[in-house]
């Protein structure tokens, strides 16, 4: 019985490459993209989380503003003008 240790592969467009049979540049272009996924899903977690308090940051002023009647009616204005 032979136990045969076969070489990591890598995923590409639905095709499996041996890691093996990769050039020292193509393992260098894999290994920055390995790096380089965990620091875009953190970006990408940062970005929703600043987008998501400047939505509750627009919500509040929002609901302040209505509750303090400060809404400017635009036709009123207008009409005033005229």
């Amino acid at each position: 019985m032979t136990d045969e240790v076969q070489s990591p592969t890598v995923k590409i467009d639905d095709k499996e490459y041996l890691e093996a049979d990769l050039s020292k540049e193509q393992m260098e272009l894999l290994n920055m993209a390995r790096y380089l996924a965990p620091k875009e899903q953190e970006a990408q977690n940062q970005l929703s989380l600043i987008q998501d308090h400047k939505r509750r940051l627009i919500l509040e002023l929002k609901n302040s503003l209505e509750g303090n009647n400060n809404i400017i009616d635009l036709k009123e204005n207008k009409n005033e003008s005229k």
